[in-house]
């Protein structure tokens, strides 16, 4: 009887986990394999944006901020590792409004990815996994010139992207696509697009190369 009541729990326990888990664990991956590509860039100017966006009802949406702002500000992780972690909240009717959950890091490095996680999974974050838009962005800049189309080829071939996209100016090259490398995704037109890249040449003070997924969210 024993037995059979252990392994009762230890099956609800593993379902609960898989339940949790599968969005969290996207959002993970998106982040680690953006990371280490970008750790490859040799740049030592890096900034980091994650932005997650959930529409709620406005008394559902009201309760659940107060929760998370008492552990956003009952945890000094952020502090410790110059992370800046923020929420807000958008009106969009009477009944509705849109939670924005944001952290930046300006300094980033690679013992960042561990930290991010970490804080990620402190936080009550299931609205936004489960009925949310999560995006993350990296931002590079180099003081030397690059080759932005042996850049492009390189980011193509390494992450597999099937191309939506590809605009081009003097000063600006964007890109977008889809990877199976990553797990987030909006529609588009008759496709799916999950990865963005633009580079931008800074006159003679070198590039800037920005990251992200499904779609960049901050200025490039």
């Amino acid at each position: 009887m024993r037995l059979k009541l252990l392994i009762l729990i230890s099956v609800c326990l593993l379902s609960s986990f898989e339940h949790v888990s599968p969005a969290a664990s996207g959002i993970h991956t998106d982040i680690t394999e953006l990371s280490n590509y970008v750790s490859t860039m040799n740049s030592d100017d890096i900034t980091f944006d994650l932005k997650m966006k959930v529409t709620l009802q406005t008394n559902e949406l009201i309760s659940y901020k107060e929760a998370l702002d008492k552990q956003i500000k009952g945890n000094d992780l952020h502090k410790r590792d110059s992370i800046d972690e923020s929420l807000s909240m958008v009106q969009l009717n009477e009944d509705r409004g849109q939670l924005i959950y944001q952290i930046r890091i300006t300094s980033w490095n690679d013992s960042m990815t561990k930290h991010i996680k970490l804080l990620l999974n402190s936080r009550d974050l299931a609205p936004f996994f489960e009925n949310g838009t999560v995006f993350t962005c990296f931002q590079a800049k180099f003081d030397g010139k690059i080759d932005s189309n042996l850049f492009l080829e390189n980011l193509i071939q390494d992450f597999q992207i099937e191309l939506n996209s590809h605009l081009e100016d003097d000063l600006l090259t964007v890109v977008s696509g889809y990877t199976d490398k990553l797990t987030q995704a909006i529609p588009h037109q008759t496709n799916k697009m999950n990865i963005q890249l633009a580079i931008r040449d800074e006159d003679d003070r070198g590039n800037t190369v920005t990251i992200g997924t499904p779609i960049l969210i901050i200025e490039y």
